[in-house]
């Protein structure tokens, strides 16, 4: 009797399977999509604005709290302290004036084409990955220090 329940059981139709296993490798590949950049607008009430390509902020900012990704092609005139944020990791083509300081963030590595003109500086803080010297690019340029782990 067992035999042949389990004989029924593994002959289900294979057109049943693929109604299952589908919307799970679409899921998965929705979930494995790059997210987008954040638009300029979301750095707003930072004093962020877009000119061409470019999200501008015009002095020194700290970014803290519920961000999780910054615009491509940001620059800051001036510091730029990213603190206790969700942000993983930074955009393309971003150039701080001052210097960059990441404090207690999840940040891993740094993007190959970052332009910092002063110092970079962090502190991981428990839980905290902290950029590793090896994930800092041949190409990304940093004039002044690097605190790096």
């Amino acid at each position: 009797m067992f035999s042949k329940l389990r004989w029924r059981s593994r002959s289900g139709s294979p057109g049943a399977l693929l109604l299952f296993i589908f919307p799970l490798v679409v899921v998965g590949i929705y979930l494995l999509q790059p997210t987008p950049p954040a638009p300029c607008g979301s750095l707003k009430k930072f004093g962020a604005i877009e000119e061409g390509e470019r999200c501008i902020i015009n002095r020194n900012v700290t970014l803290e709290g519920n961000l999780k990704r910054l615009p491509n092609q940001l620059t800051v005139k001036g510091n730029l302290t990213i603190s206790g944020t969700y942000i993983e990791e930074l955009p393309n083509a971003m150039v701080v004036e001052g210097n960059l300081f990441l404090y207690k963030t999840s940040i891993a590595k740094l993007p190959p084409d970052l332009q910092v003109q002063g110092n970079f500086d962090q502190y991981s803080g428990f839980g905290s990955p902290g950029v590793k010297c090896n994930a800092i690019p041949k190409t990304a340029v940093i004039k002044g220090n690097r605190n790096c782990h």
